[in-house]
């Protein structure tokens, strides 16, 4: 069972994932999320499971299971942090925050040897309209040169 760390809570979208990942039986929802120092402390139920707020200074090495993996929606002044914090403990990640510096994202995550996805946008619209953008420039080359 895969164990997914949510950084980003309380945010609308962070919270968000944390709900659907509680109901998955093939996911299991980490004891705590990563938050800033405004929200640490705090604790947030999703479902049955009840998550701790942590800021990322305050966990160690042995606060996550082997088979984490990292959400984040937090905020753009957080993401680099938090994308070195993840890089740098091994955990793939999963980088939904948008408005960072996402070329030193990567040179973090490649430092680190790790794995990132860095999907600016997730809602289902965007996506459409991105694969939709792509067929029709592999379709139509050159249509509005």
């Amino acid at each position: 069972m895969t164990t997914v760390l949510v950084s980003g809570l309380p945010g609308a979208m962070a919270a968000e994932v944390a709900t659907l990942v509680s109901q998955q039986s093939e996911l299991s929802l980490a004891g705590m999320g990563l938050t800033s120092e405004k929200h640490g402390g705090g604790t947030l139920s999703f479902g049955e499971q009840t998550v701790r707020l942590v800021e990322p200074a305050r966990l160690g090495a042995d606060d996550l299971p082997p088979d984490a993996v990292a959400v984040d929606y937090s905020t753009p002044d957080a993401a680099l942090d938090n994308v070195r914090w993840f890089a740098e403990r091994g955990l793939p990640m999963v980088i939904g925050t948008t408005g960072f510096d996402t070329n030193e994202a990567k040179s973090i995550v490649d430092r680190h040897n790790g794995l990132a996805v860095f999907a600016p946008n997730m809602a289902v619209p965007s996506v459409l309209l991105q694969a939709a953008a792509r067929f029709l420039a592999e379709q139509f080359p050159g249509a509005l040169a």
